[in-house]
This record gives C-alpha cells, sequence and structure tokens, in this order.
C-alpha cells in the first residue's frame, strides 16, 4: 500500500529556503565551526556568552593540551561560564588530563541548558590548549525528532483536508461564480447534497476522503475523512458542524514505527460579502494516539484557521486570489520517555492565485486550470526549538461538468516541513443528489 502511493502520488521536488528541522541555540551557533590556534585558560576561558539548549552536542578537538605549571595531576573541564567564579566552578564533564598527544572529547549539554559556554581549569595549571577546533549539533534522540516531525506532518496534512473541504463546500453555497471547483491538492473524494432539495432546504451534508504521499526526509503517507453539515444563515452566510478520522504512517532509518491515528470535531462558517469575495475559518479539537518506535502516547491538539479569497473573471478565464491561514497547538504529556512534555505550536501562512480557462477540451465539459502559491510555514517543539520554511506549491489540474456532478483532477507538488516534500495525485467527483 504504502509503495503504491508513492508511486502514484510522488511527481517532483520543490526546492524551499529550509531551516534545519530542529534550530541550534545561540551560543551552540557561535561555537559551532569554531577554530584558534590558543585557546588559554586561567582559571577559566568563556567562548560564548550566549546560552546552549539541553540535548545540544558539542565535539572540541585539539593537537595538544599543555600546563606550564604542573602540581599534582593537571585537569581540565567544560564549563557553564555564566556561574564560574572559581577553579572547577560550572563544570558540566568530566575532567580531562593535561596531553601531548591529540585529543578529542565530547559533551553533551545537561538538562535545563547552559547560560554561557567555556573551559575551566581545576588549579593554578596555565592551561593552554593548541590548534582547537569545536562543532556544536543538536542531536536529539531518534525517538524525540520522530514525534515532533510526525505531529507537524500529521497536523499539516489534517488543516490541508480541512482547508480543503471548505475551499470546495462553502464557496459553493455562498458565492455565484463561474468556476465549477477551487484548488485541491491531495487525493480525495467529496460528495454533497448540495442541491438535492434546492429552493426547500438550507441543509447541506459533505464527506470528503483524502490522502497525501511524503518523501525526502521522510517516506509515508496521511488519510483523512471528514464529514459535515452545515445551515445557510441568510443568503449569504453559513454555519456548520464536523467531525473526523484520519491516520499518518511515516518511516525512515532512524525509528522503526512512527504513527498517528486520530479523531476530530469541529465548527465552521463563512460569509460572502459579494458574490465573488468569500471569508471563512474553522475551529477543530483533535485527539491523536502516537506510536513511536516502542513508546505509545496521546495528546490533544487544537487546530483554527482563517482565510479569505475572491474570483475576478477576465479575458481568458476566472482568476482567483487567495490568502490562507492556519495554527495548531498540540499538549504533549510529562513523563513520556524520550519525548519532554508541553506543548508544540506550529503556523502556515501563504497567499496564492489560481486560474481556470474558460476554454473546455475538445468533446468535454472540462475545464484545465493551474495554480501557484507562496507558503511559510513554522514550528516549535517542547524544547523551544523552531524551525520554519518558505516554500512554492505548485498545482495543476482540470475540472467540469460529468455527469450529474463535478469531476476534477489535479496533480501539486510543495513542501510539508522544512525537511520533508509532499505531493498529490488528485481525482475527486462532487456529487449532486
Amino acid at each position: 500500500m504504502k509503495t503504491f502511493m508513492k508511486t502514484a502520488l510522488m511527481s517532483s521536488a520543490v526546492i524551499g529556503f529550509a531551516a534545519p528541522a530542529f534550530a541550534q541555540s545561540l551560543g551552540c551557533a557561535d561555537i559551532n565551526g569554531f577554530s584558534s590556534s590558543l585557546v588559554q585558560v586561567r582559571v577559566s576561558q568563556q567562548l560564548t556568552g550566549n546560552p546552549l539548549a539541553e540535548g545540544e552536542v558539542i565535539t572540541l578537538t585539539s593537537t595538544s593540551v599543555t600546563s606550564s605549571q604542573v602540581v599534582g595531576t593537571p585537569v581540565w573541564a567544560f564549563a557553564d561560564t555564566s556561574t564560574a567564579s572559581g577553579f572547577g566552578s560550572g563544570a558540566f564533564s568530566p575532567t580531562f588530563p593535561s596531553s601531548n598527544t591529540p585529543i578529542s572529547e565530547t559533551v553533551t549539554v545537561p538538562t535545563g541548558g547552559i547560560g554561557a559556554f567555556g573551559l575551566t581549569e581545576f588549579g593554578p595549571w596555565v592551561t593552554d590548549l593548541n590548534d582547537v577546533t569545536i562543532t556544536c549539533v543538536l542531536a536529539a534522540p531518534p525517538i524525540t525528532a520522530a514525534a515532533f516531525d510526525l505531529a507537524e506532518i500529521s497536523t499539516t496534512h489534517q488543516n490541508q483536508s480541512l482547508r480543503f473541504a471548505l475551499d470546495r463546500n462553502i464557496r459553493g453555497r455562498i458565492a455565484d461564480v463561474s468556476s465549477s471547483e477551487p484548488l485541491v491538492t491531495r487525493s480525495n473524494l467529496f460528495m454533497s447534497t448540495d442541491g438535492m432539495n434546492q429552493g426547500t432546504t438550507s441543509i447541506n451534508a459533505w464527506v470528503t476522503v483524502s490522502g497525501r504521499a511524503f518523501f525526502d526526509g521522510y517516506d509515508g503517507y496521511s488519510t483523512d475523512v471528514i464529514a459535515g453539515a452545515d445551515w445557510l444563515v441568510g443568503n449569504s452566510s453559513v454555519i456548520g458542524v464536523m467531525a473526523g478520522a484520519g491516520m499518518t504512517d511515516l518511516e525512515d532509518s532512524t525509528i522503526s514505527k512512527a504513527e498517528t491515528s486520530s479523531y476530530l470535531v469541529g465548527v465552521y462558517g463563512g460569509h460572502g460579502f459579494s458574490s465573488n469575495v468569500q471569508v471563512d475559518g474553522y475551529l477543530a479539537y483533535s485527539g491523536v494516539d502516537y506510536d513511536v518506535s516502542t513508546t505509545s502516547f496521546d495528546t490533544d491538539r487544537w487546530l483554527a484557521g482563517l482565510a479569505i479569497s475572491d474570483q475576478v473573471a477576465i479575458a481568458s478565464g476566472t482568476l482567483e486570489h487567495r490568502a490562507r491561514f492556519f495554527g495548531s497547538w498540540e499538549d504533549f504529556p510529562s513523563g513520556v520517555a524520550g519525548i519532554p512534555g508541553g506543548t508544540t505550536e506550529q503556523y502556515r501562512f501563504s497567499v496564492g492565485v489560481r486560474h481556470e480557462w474558460n476554454a473546455m477540451l475538445p468533446g468535454t465539459y472540462m475545464r484545465p486550470w493551474a495554480s501557484l502559491d507562496l507558503e511559510y510555514g513554522r514550528q516549535e517543539d517542547t524544547n523551544n526549538l523552531q524551525s520554519d520554511f518558505v516554500a512554492p506549491r505548485l498545482g495543476v489540474g482540470l475540472s467540469g461538468k460529468v455527469g450529474s456532478g463535478n469531476l476534477s483532477a489535479s496533480l501539486d507538488v510543495g513542501r510539508t516541513t522544512s525537511e520533508v516534500l509532499d505531493s498529490g495525485l488528485e481525482v475527486s467527483y462532487n456529487l449532486m443528489f
């Protein structure tokens, strides 16, 4: 199943301006790549005054470490120099002896992080480190990285599914537009009772099924099923309720299993300010069950979205302008092995255009369309480590009347996270019954 979905849905990669999945602290960035022919330690020597985060890994190499005043056994250590006030003060590593041979020492920043970084000696030994280089990286445990990446990917697809359903449903309910279908960027099936009893009822029910493949940083897929019902308020507003379920399955070389299953309940609404301008939004709660490696746990996730769009008739067809925002907040429990408790945050903002041509394909009622959106995404995990990216999302497709409903097919490619690409092949049918 995974191989089929990956083969069917992958198309091409989009190059975005991406940050690492877990960003360095300021102090770690300061010392990463540090190089000096001589570092002199007199009681202590600070190398950066900026803080370093828990879990960051520091490696120091030197061709030799000498002490010019040898009394006993000279030793030195890595230290939090924000608290240093004497020999050995602030040390958070084992002690290392002076050596006339090359050394390479690696330590991990302890729980809670440190306020500044440097070296300390444990006596008046006048310690010199020769030809020093330092690297600093964040080596998050695989289970931690996988859990937070899984949260970001599954949340993004969940929000995309909600946005797709509302774009399709609300515009058709409150806007008088010539274009039969708004943008669709995932594999889906959409059905609606809108038009079933036109003129006699203001109630509409719908269901959407969506799927997406992920690749590059992770391989995997995500699926969601969402259903809803809404009511017209006057001739230009809609309010509704919705419920759904979904799953995400990812794989990479560092983790044996990374899966989620979820349920969702929420409310939504929209208003048409004219026949061509629409504002809509939603608020939803999702309970999420995680299986990461051998660890299982549950989280609470809140999602919110807001969008505004208009459609303008031009000589060649219909041009839609749109701006979209969504945010999510997810509470991770404390006490789960390898995963810090707290609240993760994720935000995404996009602006874009979609053009649908007036000309139909010969012998059909299908019109071609193309879209381009520029997306900015940002995530912050429970360690307060952030990642963000800017990337385009490209889409092409066909939409139009087939039988008693509307058929739409699309292919799109974009970026889900700073290190994960996604692509979707969409075939959908909007059935009026």
